[in-house]
């Protein structure tokens, strides 16, 4: 794995989208597990490459590009993330980053991690409005909303999405995520989030822990 995780950090410095690929597709026929190409060369890919741009080693350009070459890898295993998948489902989670959080990888790898783990997952994306969100709930009916913030300048905006849900939905769980906790864990309890997971498999066997589905239905 640590030979997979270094060819494709450096083809993906490169901007080479074809060899990032080829890459990946050469680790599946060897035997590698999506969920471990995921925790252990997409993640830790993608923070170094926000600790370049950090270090002005990289530029704005060059760190989308990356983004977007990593998406299109994780888009192609779409289709055979389905073979590793749980059968039995967990519960409905809606996971979502507030407006104006533009930072969306670590949520949607996440996103990925739990459809693996059984969950049924409404996945909504970067900078969503809080109205939005709020009508994707009362469509969904979730069992549990995953709040995603990167950017410390964004912490307002979880807030305040985190606030609306629980004025209209006082007893749903609300679980929020994102580098800016992993750097402050604090600020969980200033945005109001009930739960917090600082790694993708910190957050599953929280989540199973929680064992919402089982609450919902007895």
């Amino acid at each position: 794995m640590e030979a997979t995780y270094k060819e494709y950090l450096q083809h993906l410095i490169e901007g080479n989208k074809m060899e990032c690929h080829r890459v990946i597709k050469e680790g599946l026929e060897r035997g590698l597990k999506i969920k471990n190409l995921y925790n252990q060369v997409f993640a830790p890919v993608m923070i170094h490459v926000g600790e370049l741009w950090q270090k002005n080693q990289f530029t704005v350009a060059q760190e989308h590009l990356a983004t977007a070459i990593t998406q299109s890898v994780m888009s192609s295993l779409y289709y055979q993330l389905f073979h590793e998948t749980q059968a039995k489902r967990k519960g409905k989670i809606l996971l979502t980053c507030p407006g104006n959080e533009l930072h969306e990888m670590g949520v949607r790898m996440l996103a990925d991690l739990m459809e693996m783990d059984g969950w049924n997952v409404i996945y909504l994306g970067a900078n969503m409005p809080s109205f939005s969100v709020m009508e994707m709930i009362e469509k969904e009916q979730p069992d549990i909303v995953g709040v995603s913030c990167t950017m410390s300048f964004n912490l307002k905006h979880a807030k305040e999405l985190v606030e609306k849900i629980k004025e209209r939905y006082e007893n749903l769980p609300i679980m929020v995520g994102g580098m800016v906790f992993n750097i402050d864990p604090t600020l969980i309890k200033y945005v109001g989030g009930d739960h917090y997971g600082k790694t993708f498999d910190e957050t599953l066997e929280l989540l199973d822990k929680l064992n919402l589905n089982k609450i919902k239905h007895e």
